[in-house]
């Protein structure tokens, strides 16, 4: 893209120079910089607030639990183990 952009400078509309050099030396900066630079030191330096989720956010949600997860109970919360049903064998698909 900063090549394209750059190529607008080949022209010989004034204004069509200066918004290839300017679009040109954003996407540089962008891809540079931002992408470069500041995006990946960004969760490093915030640590584990990067993938905290605010409480007034986690009341709405559902709380998922697959069955057989190495994941234990949230804090404040009993296990609670599904009663097995003994009314024969399990259907086809369970197996």
């Amino acid at each position: 893209m900063v090549c394209v952009f750059l190529s607008f400078m080949l022209g010989e509309d004034r204004v069509t120079k200066e918004f290839g050099l300017s679009l040109a030396s954003a996407v540089f900066l962008d891809a540079l910089v931002i992408r470069r630079l500041l995006l990946p030191a960004v969760p490093r330096l915030a640590a584990r607030r990067t993938w905290a989720m605010p409480r007034w956010h986690q009341r709405p949600l559902p709380r998922v639990k697959i069955e057989g997860s190495a994941l234990g109970a949230a804090p404040g919360e009993r296990e609670r183990r599904p009663a097995v049903a003994a009314a024969g064998p399990a259907p086809a698909w369970a197996r």
